[in-house]
């Protein structure tokens, strides 16, 4: 199979697969997927609180701390790129699912040494490092096994399904972060944090690996020289996400607000609803016009953010940054991986990711950095801008997108 994008000739002759059958390929993924980012999505509104109250330490310290992840991340997806390429998306989901479990272990160890803050801050970052590196990964496998499951006509499908798998697990984790928190403070909530990762490996183990693409790949230098329009687009449209996941608890608490982790819940709900209804238009219309529209949604919630005289106007722009948010990144993803040949494909994916990594490892610190002198709600200014910056490059991928299928290669 050629290593272009499908034609949209091509691609309407080919009889598009049962609904339910493409279902049933992704389930099992998708659960696995759900599984271990509850080892995100759980913890996430938690940390914040338990390193500002219960530890002490400030928003530019909170920053670090959620940026931690991203920051290992970042080091750690290239080389997962090419890990999947060469042994198979199954092991870089697997390998990346029994690291993100240490991630509850440090948690754990830094509930039992909250007596010195300093100790139990360097067991919560070591928390956030090793998931960051599982994460780095698990996603990787996660999203190309998604689009193998696909197939060529199905490709952005494969994505969307594994994008719903993780956020309904930050959608239902942040409110059971909270209540588990509440009720019984961080070290049990880690422990089973530590159990959801492995019983996913468990998963991945019993599912049939697919087979490793053969040919010459690109190297990694220039794979990032032909995906980075449509990277820098995710990682400006990504700071959005960002400061809703560091701030969204603190920004309610500041404004003397309750429901804070439902921010969160309204981001990913609202996220999956726009995967649910809308995931197969990135393959109809071509990825850079969906994320179009989707960048203008996103600019919407982050100003509601930023401007909110209520809770309930606070959701709504968590809700609308999480609909544009969500259709953007695979369109984008799309953009970027009909860039380069099969073969290469875990490459790009990893680079595309990369970019976002980069974004969700510096907005939270720099975010942070703008709380004292000017407040929380300008942070929601700040992502707002960022996603009309991606939109500005993203207009200049239109010349380029065609409503057609993403990566040429039958599996």
């Amino acid at each position: 199979m050629s290593d272009r994008v499908l034609s949209p000739v091509l691609s309407a002759t080919v009889k598009p697969e049962a609904n339910l059958a493409l279902i049933a390929r992704l389930l099992p993924l998708d659960f696995a997927v759900f599984l271990v980012y509850l080892t995100i999505g759980a913890p996430l509104p938690v940390i914040p609180l338990f390193v500002n109250d219960r530890l002490g330490f400030d928003p530019i310290i909170v920053g670090i701390v959620i940026g931690a992840q991203a920051a290992a991340t970042l080091l750690a997806r290239p080389l997962a790129g090419g890990f999947s390429d060469r042994r198979g998306t199954r092991a870089a989901v697997m390998v990346g699912a029994l690291i993100s479990a240490l991630a509850g272990v440090f948690y754990f160890i830094g509930t039992l040494v909250e007596f010195s803050p300093a100790a139990s801050l360097a067991a919560i970052i070591a928390g956030r490092m090793a998931l960051g590196i599982g994460d780095s990964l698990f996603l990787t496998g996660a999203m190309a096994w998604g689009v193998q499951l696909g197939g060529p006509q199905n490709a952005g499908k494969g994505l969307m399904s594994v994008g719903i798998a993780l956020y309904a697990a930050m959608a239902i984790g942040a409110p059971l972060g909270i209540a588990m928190f509440n009720s019984s403070g961080f070290g049990p909530l880690a422990l089973i944090i530590a159990a959801t990762p492995l019983l996913a490996c468990l998963i991945a183990y019993r599912l049939p690996a697919q087979p490793v693409v053969s040919g010459a790949r690109i190297p990694l230098r220039e794979v990032f020289g032909r995906i980075w329009r449509p990277g820098a687009g995710v990682a400006l449209s990504g700071v959005g996400f960002a400061v809703i996941a560091a701030f969204i608890t603190l920004y309610y608490q500041s404004r003397g607000w309750n429901g804070a982790a439902y921010g969160l819940t309204a981001f990913g709900g609202a996220f999956i609803v726009a995967r649910f209804f809308f995931g197969g238009y990135p393959d109809r219309f071509g990825g850079a016009r969906v994320a179009l529209a989707c960048l203008a949604i996103e600019i919407t919630g982050q100003l509601l953010l930023w401007l909110a005289p209520s809770p309930a106007i606070a959701l709504l722009g968590a809700a609308l940054t999480g609909f544009g948010y969500s259709l953007a990144f695979p369109a984008l993803c799309l953009e970027a991986v009909r860039r380069v040949p099969p073969q290469s494909r875990g490459s790009a994916i990893g680079a595309y990711v990369v970019c976002l990594d980069f974004s969700l490892a510096s907005a939270g610190p720099v975010a942070g950095l703008l709380v004292a002198p000017l407040g929380y709600s300008v942070i929601y200014l700040l992502g707002g801008g960022c996603a009309a910056l991606a939109a500005m490059l993203t207009i200049g991928l239109l010349p380029q997108a065609a409503p057609a299928t993403a990566p040429g290669a039958a599996e």
